[in-house]
């Protein structure tokens, strides 16, 4: 059953990828990666959409800003390091506790 279900997601958002506007996805990039480096704009290029447009649409869904957003879960993720890990503070700040 567990199978069947992770599969149904799969397929789920394999269908999205393929109807989701430009827009969507350069959200959806952001939030199911928020440590990675890239930012905003990096996606935006990728997507081939206008920053501002997708901060725009991105603050009506979330509420905040996306670099309010990402920065509030890369320091989630810092604190969820520190807390729960013995990584040194350095690799972590180098971004290498991942």
């Amino acid at each position: 059953m567990h199978a069947f279900v992770l599969r149904l997601c799969v397929l789920l958002e394999e269908g999205r990828s393929r109807t989701a506007s430009a827009v969507d996805r350069a959200i959806d990039a952001l939030i199911e990666r928020p440590c990675d480096p890239h930012d905003l704009k990096h996606h935006c290029r990728l997507h081939g959409v206008s920053r501002e447009h997708v901060a725009r649409v991105f603050a009506q869904r979330f509420g905040t800003p996306p670099a309010t957003w990402l920065t509030q879960r890369r320091l989630e993720r810092v604190r969820a390091l520190l807390l729960g890990t013995t990584t040194p503070v350095a690799e972590i700040a180098r971004g290498r506790g991942r």
